[in-house]
């Protein structure tokens, strides 16, 4: 029988796929008809001196897997091309060609051929192109630094390629799909005095003329398209071997000082993820380059692509927020190098097998190799997962198996807020796997797994079995369960559970139960849920074991638990959210100070949440809140003032309420003051690297003085938020030169706080005309929806502007995208005026989905009601709070 939930899976499903992959009724995958096996890449520029236009010739081998009489790949409408040769691979005999076409909806070139194309014929297509290099660091991109750090200088070019995801189409003809692998013979025609770097090893270099030359690479392994890399530039090179790897860095002349660290970091990753993947290395080399702008890396098999400064470090200046991150980047997309490039994904809806696994492997990695940094890593995770958890609860959500076909879809699961399912949460499913099953039977599934698909795409599927078959006789399996369940409850279906725990004896059993957060996302969805428990009592109360399973076909539970106060899930192993009794919550404010700092961050966080569904009172939460007056660790005040708790709270009550809204300011510039009191000491006591994060901490009192009026708005250099970048985060200019691209944005934005740079509403309104004016692509709404996510409070500025420059907005952005952004916003649209604007906005839309229109209605009620519901309490605690000693 089929349960209901599975229907709801099912219909998702359809539902994804006729809203985001298809175009006027046609799917934009690739027919398999034909396959790609190899390239013969040629690519010709003279970007040494600042010329945009390239030229090119491909020959592709293409295998003929079904009887068709035509071929169909990619390319794109931004450069010209030409067949120049279709013959017979053997023979060579040509093959005579009807017609071809380019489709531009679904970026295809599609030839039809006069005969049939038979089954297992080899046959091959040569297709010369010119083009113009991209300036916005996608796709075959133009690029430039100044030699000396002076604008005034003469710039110095360099060209390099950035595919992922659907790039490599528009940079010459190809099959751009993930799971259609090839090999690549490289080779590029540039300016004698510039150097060329690709996948594989150098295998000649000839002069042409005097002023060119011809660079040739050993043929790649089997990859897809978005792996390719080429870098043509006057770039530096300094490389050392690694047992065998020669491991290079590739950074601007000059800046060859402070490499030290890098190197450390790659050859410590590449033995470690040889050793537990039980497989070498593939390549005889592996490559990095540092760029300027370039958010975060991009794992090119061979020759990696940074940010400059992860890069290049200083270890003794370098605090331990840019030593962490830089070790987490590195050993990130090392591990890449086995998780997604050794082992692929057949389609983008399983992009988790890839970024889950190397976001795992950077946590695994960046404790190991910076052990002094242990607070940091703990911090960093559990940061990660509140953020996660929340995004995970919003309406539009979606599981981390979730089917795309657009290419602006497929880049949504990578550049936005959205990419927090596909990296942190997949990253916390494995781990709460690993740790069910226990560390070294994972690693033996996980070596089974890479073993039997190197060098291939899979699924999930294949990952299950491996797992199955390294779980041969083991005994702590659930009942009825197997690994493919258990994980497809947390892969195939949007947002996560809360765990009920209920005492309803005077013995240590407890009944335990499950539904989902929010249950419109996912009405009926069910979970097996391992249940991790400690109690502070016990000998080993800082150690959490998996002591039992809640099952999916199961509506409760009755379990022994041993302990005085036993704690669900405090170490945030398991992906969910836990609710106690009203006795249990009481039992765990008496005993606060006695339960580890780790797990106060979890119930904190875990009882914002439930507030905001209406799970908890308020009058819970305030006695928690209360006891941060005495808390010396960072980590329960981090979860506390994070924006998607107590800002958000603050912003609530003060949008339904202003003399309530005044007393919740008023509450949290004393929680602000004490913040600044304890954490400065802490500062000035301590040494060296065993530091608590004073500096985070610090930077978050800071914000929360600033936006509560407590100080005035300046910059700090410490923070890095120079005058500098918060010009050019309003400037028309930057804007307009960003590209339609979100990565350099948001590289931005981590060194800046839009709260500082925005912090007044003329500046703010200033900024947001010139998003409107100046940024003229599809992602602009997603621009503005990282800068309301950050905590700045002009709800109202952005519906009011966006509704008077109505006509620009949907001249760029699609409906359905502001549709989407009108459902998140939703959510805080408290002010009476504020959920008439949405409804306005949707009614602007004309046609369109009632079911989220609907959605919108219910998110915009259901936020008024539960700052209502929190004003009532607050109010009835208000006395209480002016006599206490906050």
């Amino acid at each position: 029988m089929i349960r209901v939930h599975v229907w709801f899976r099912v219909c998702l499903c359809f539902v994804f796929v006729f809203l985001f992959g298809v175009v006027n009724g046609k799917s934009l995958r690739l027919p398999n008809a034909t396959v790609p096996l190899h390239y013969d890449l040629r690519l010709q520029t003279n970007v040494h001196s600042g010329d945009r236009s390239y030229s090119g010739r491909v020959t592709i081998t293409i295998y003929v897997r079904e009887r068709t009489n035509q071929i169909v790949l990619h390319a794109d409408a931004s450069y010209d091309s030409k067949i120049v040769r279709f013959c017979e691979s053997q023979s060579f005999a040509t093959i005579a060609i009807d017609h071809v076409g380019l489709e531009s909806d679904s970026q295809s070139l599609k030839i039809v051929t006069k005969r049939q194309l038979e089954r297992s014929e080899r046959i091959l297509l040569t297709i010369e192109f010119s083009g113009t290099l991209r300036n916005d660091r996608t796709g075959f991109f133009i690029d430039h630094y100044y030699p000396n750090g002076d604008e005034f200088d003469d710039a110095v070019f360099y060209a390099m390629t950035e595919f992922q995801p659907c790039y490599a189409r528009t940079a010459f003809p190809c099959y751009d799909e993930p799971g259609l692998r090839a090999t690549f013979d490289v080779e590029v025609v540039c300016d004698v005095r510039y150097n060329v770097h690709s996948n594989g090893e150098l295998l000649q270099e000839a002069v042409l003329d005097d002023t060119r030359k011809l660079v040739r690479f050993v043929r790649s392994p089997p990859m897809p398209s978005y792996l390719v890399a080429v870098l043509i530039s006057d770039f530096a090179e300094n490389v050392a071997d690694f047992n065998g790897v020669r491991v290079g860095m590739l950074t601007k002349p000059g800046n060859q000082r402070d490499l030290a660290f890098a190197f450390d970091i790659t050859g410590r990753a590449l033995d470690a993820l040889q050793e537990y993947c039980g497989q070498n290395y593939s390549l005889p080399k592996l490559y990095q380059v540092g760029i300027d702008g370039h958010m975060g890396g991009m794992e090119n098999w061979g020759l990696i692509l940074y940010n400059e400064q992860y890069l290049v470090l200083n270890f003794e200046k370098a605090g331990p927020a840019a030593r962490f991150h830089a070790c987490a980047l590195i050993t990130h997309e090392v591990a890449h190098q086995f998780f997604g490039n050794l082992v692929g994904f057949r389609w983008w809806t399983h992009l988790w097998l890839s970024e889950g696994f190397a976001t795992f492997m950077e946590e695994k990695l960046s404790r190991k190799f910076l052990p002094q940094l242990g607070w940091y890593a703990d911090m960093h995770y559990a940061m990660g997962t509140w953020k996660t958890l929340n995004r995970d609860s919003q309406p539009l959500t979606y599981p981390m198996s979730h089917y795309v076909e657009q290419s602006e879809e497929i880049e949504y699961l990578l550049q936005t807020c959205a990419s927090l399912i596909v990296y942190q949460k997949s990253a916390r499913i494995i781990r709460m796997m690993e740790y069910c099953l226990e560390e070294d039977i994972f690693q033996r599934g996980i070596r089974r797994f890479i073993a039997d698909h190197q060098f291939d795409s899979v699924v999930p599927e294949d990952l299950y079995n491996s797992l199955s078959t390294a779980m041969i006789n083991y005994p702590d399996m659930p009942d009825n369960a197997t690994i493919a369940a258990i994980f497809d409850s947390w892969t195939n279906q949007a947002g996560h559970p809360i765990v009920y725990v209920e005492s309803f004896s005077n013995t240590s059993e407890y009944r335990f139960s499950q539904k989902p957060y929010k249950s419109a996302l996912c009405n009926g969805c069910r979970w097996w849920i391992p249940i991790f428990y400690s109690s502070y009592d016990l000998d080993d109360g800082l150690d959490e074991m998996p002591a039992f399973w809640l099952p999916a076909d199961r509506t409760s539970v009755v379990e022994w638990m041993d302990g005085t106060l036993p704690l669900v899930n405090g170490r945030s192993f398991g992906f969910y959210r836990v609710n106690y009794w009203p006795g249990g919550w009481k039992r765990i404010i008496a005993n606060w100070h006695h339960i580890a700092a780790t797990t106060r961050a979890k119930l904190l966080d875990d009882a914002f949440s439930l507030v905001r569904e209406q799970e908890l009172p308020f009058t819970t939460l305030f006695p928690m809140l209360a006891k941060l007056t005495n808390e010396s660790d960072s980590m329960p005040w981090m979860a506390a003032m994070a924006n998607h708790n107590l800002w958000n709270l603050v912003r609530a009550m003060s949008a339904i309420d202003a003399v309530v809204g005044k007393s919740m300011r008023s509450f949290a510039k004393h929680l602000t003051t004490r913040m600044f009191e304890i954490f400065k000491t802490n500062q000035s006591d301590a040494t060296g690297d065993q530091q608590p994060a004073s500096e985070e901490i610090l930077q978050l009192a800071n914000r929360w003085a600033c936006r509560l009026g407590m100080v005035r708005c300046g910059i700090d250099s410490k923070q890095m938020q120079t005058s500098r970048n918060c010009r050019r985060l309003v400037s028309a200019g930057y804007l307009r030169g960003l590209g339609c691209h979100l990565g350099s944005f948001r590289g931005l934005s981590e060194a800046v706080s839009h709260e500082i740079c925005l912090n007044d509403r003329v500046t703010f309104g200033q900024f947001l005309q010139n998003v409107l004016n100046n940024y003229q692509c599809p992602q602009m709404l997603e621009l503005l929806w990282n800068v309301v996510e950050a905590g700045v409070p002009y709800v109202s500025v952005i519906l009011q502007s966006i509704g008077e420059q109505f006509w620009t907005v949907q001249h760029v952005v699609e409906n359905r995208k502001i549709e989407q952004f009108l459902i998140r916003m939703s959510s805080y649209a408290i002010r009476p005026a504020e959920q008439l604007l949405v409804t306005e906005l949707m009614e602007r839309l004309g046609e369109g989905s009632a079911s989220r229109r609907k959605l919108v209605v219910v998110e915009m009620s259901r936020a008024a009601r539960i700052a209502k519901s929190v004003l009532v309490e607050f109010e009835r605690i208000e006395k209480r709070f002016e006599q206490s000693d906050l």
